[in-house]
């Protein structure tokens, strides 16, 4: 069994200290869920630029970590590129009408 662990922090400070307290007892290979919402699609924004967290990756004490982009935006085609170039091994998004 896997465990993803999500994080849905609003703000690069909050999303940092998330992490550092997650690196303490991560193993190798360990998947992130990434919460990313626009607050078009959904009521809240989060904290969410892709190179920034390209960069903030490499400072974790975890190796091997990968990444998925939960992407609840209006409009996912324009956002997924950036977080795929950023290392995202899987997107997730929701369409609707």
């Amino acid at each position: 069994m896997e465990v993803a662990v999500s994080v849905n922090c609003p703000d690069f400070e909050s999303t940092l200290a998330v992490l550092h307290k997650l690196e303490k007892f991560l193993p190798p290979g360990s998947t992130l869920h990434l919460d990313i919402s626009d607050a078009q699609f959904t009521v809240n924004r989060t904290w969410a630029d892709p190179e920034k967290w390209k960069n903030l990756l490499r400072h974790l004490n975890v190796k091997d970590i990968q990444f998925e982009a939960h992407l609840m935006v209006h409009t996912p085609e324009e956002v997924l590129e950036p977080w795929l170039r950023a290392g995202a091994k899987r997107a997730i998004v929701h369409v609707e009408r």
